[in-house]
């Protein structure tokens, strides 16, 4: 079972964007710098709202979870911007 923690930029952003590359970047490659503003940027909020799954120190799963703005979203609470997991383990 993979252990779920919060995502920090600081210590995982290197690691998120090897498994971007490795489970989409064939289908929708995305440069460094453009990865950086989707998941840092002011669409899906900074650290703490996205998190990883590790497996023996591994990253092997991210999620990215936008939060819609209360005033101007009444009654709505969030979404999925990014689901990730690494090839070899998907389907566990």
């Amino acid at each position: 079972m993979p252990d779920i923690r919060p995502y920090r930029t600081t210590s995982a952003a290197a690691a998120v964007f090897a498994l971007w590359q490795e489970a989409l970047g064939e289908m929708w490659p995305l440069p460094a710098p453009m990865f950086e503003r989707v998941i840092q940027g002011s669409v899906t909020r900074p650290d703490g709202m996205h998190f990883v799954a590790l497996e023996h120190g591994r990253i092997v799963g991210f999620v990215a979870i936008g939060v819609y703005n209360p005033t101007s979203n009444p009654g709505r609470g969030g979404y999925i911007h990014a689901l990730l997991v690494a090839p070899d383990a998907q389907r566990r």
